[in-house]
């Protein structure tokens, strides 16, 4: 799929971010909200490894401003931090547009939780991708370890949705031929909520973002985490 199609196809995306103190207020807004927002699916965690090259060039070109640009990662769900299947993500962005190609993977190597060696995950993720090999082999350097809880909204009419994000804790993954789930980075607990829509509906999400009780802010999860890890 050429890069034009995968724009086409691409969400309009808006986030905030607030602290953990405005959380009620919040929820309290998506409650009454005109739209009849609802719950979408239950609450679950959300786990991601995040690889980038070894100069740091997706983490350089978030915080330079460049209007497109691309993260990789390996993302699964549920409790446990240590990677389960799941798939991995080339995440793309353009100004407020986001798409991402992912890649389902299965078969990932049996170990002890405590010694799953970086070599053999990074196996196993090339073994599951059938295309686009080169954008991994162009990312190798595992940096972070993030995981949070995400509540997800969908309006009455199912054409915005709402995620809540808490919880966020991260792991530097840096020089270590273990994943790291033990060594915990200390960071500022903040709220991301972020909306989101087709292309089409870029009227329309800017009428349900009235009101909110947070500010707009570009936010990365990612960006932030590396920043943290070079600060405290």
């Amino acid at each position: 799929m050429s890069v034009l199609n995968e724009l086409n196809n691409a969400r309009y995306e808006v986030k905030f971010v607030t602290t953990e103190e405005r959380l009620g207020l919040l929820l309290k807004w998506i409650r009454l909200h005109h739209a009849r927002l609802k719950p979408a699916y239950n609450d679950r965690y959300i786990n991601n490894i995040y690889f980038d090259t070894y100069n740091y060039f997706a983490y350089t070109e978030n915080i330079s401003g460049v209007s497109t640009r691309s993260k990789v990662r390996y993302r699964w769900y549920g409790k446990s931090k240590f990677p389960e299947e799941g798939k991995l993500e080339f995440k793309c962005r353009r100004n407020v547009y986001g798409w991402k190609k992912a890649f389902p993977i299965k078969n990932l190597p049996v170990l002890d939780n405590s010694k799953i060696l970086f070599s053999a995950f990074g196996d196993s993720l090339l073994r599951g991708l059938k295309e686009d090999k080169n954008l991994l082999h162009h990312n190798p350097h595992p940096v972070i370890l993030n995981r949070y809880k995400r509540k997800y909204f969908i309006s009455g009419d199912g054409k915005v949705r709402i995620t809540v994000d808490t919880n966020l804790e991260i792991y530097d993954q840096r020089y270590k031929p273990y994943i790291n789930v033990i060594s915990k980075t200390n960071i500022p607990q903040t709220i991301i909520v972020e909306i989101k829509t087709d292309r089409d509906n870029r009227e329309l999400l800017s009428k349900v973002i009235n009101g909110i009780p947070i500010r707009v802010s570009r936010n990365s999860k990612y960006v932030n985490a590396v920043t943290c890890l070079n600060t405290y």
